[in-house]
């Protein structure tokens, strides 16, 4: 299945005509320290079908299970961070980040911020749940 899905993702991603130049494939920090959860599987498998670097170098500063009655404020505190042994390199410039589902959108910003706001920085998930409330919100996606 995860293979499918990352093909699927990569002809999509590459259908918008995106720059491919430098490109890294980066997954959404898991909740659980030390596992590969979905949104790690899929950008291992698009990383794969490409030979795009996978680089997993992300980890949640605060693990919250529980993120379906989170406020969006609550969300967006909740930050991501740069693992300590890739801080001291050249930042990157054209990323591919991969998460399985974006709601607000708060783990992507996170993670842009992360990685020193990178130029071109692509959001790729399996799920984009469509907020149902008065402001419209809406995560991103490609």
């Amino acid at each position: 299945m995860w293979n499918y899905l990352s093909w699927a993702l990569v002809a999509q991603f590459r259908l918008g005509g995106r720059e491919e130049n430098n490109l890294v494939v980066v997954p959404s920090p898991p909740r659980s320290k030390g596992v590969l959860d979905h949104a790690g599987r899929l950008a291992k498998g698009m990383a794969k079908a490409t030979d795009w670097p996978f680089k997993p170098i992300l980890f949640r500063e605060k693990i919250s299970t529980l993120q379906k009655h989170r406020s969006r404020r609550d969300r967006f505190s909740s930050g991501v961070g740069l693992k300590a042994n890739f801080k001291s390199g050249k930042p990157f410039t054209n990323v591919l980040f991969i998460d399985d589902v974006v709601t607000t959108g708060a783990t992507s910003h996170s993670a842009w911020l992360a990685l020193g706001c990178p130029s071109s920085f692509y959001v790729g998930v399996i799920a984009h749940r469509l907020s149902c409330n008065r402001t419209g919100e809406e995560g991103v996606s490609f």
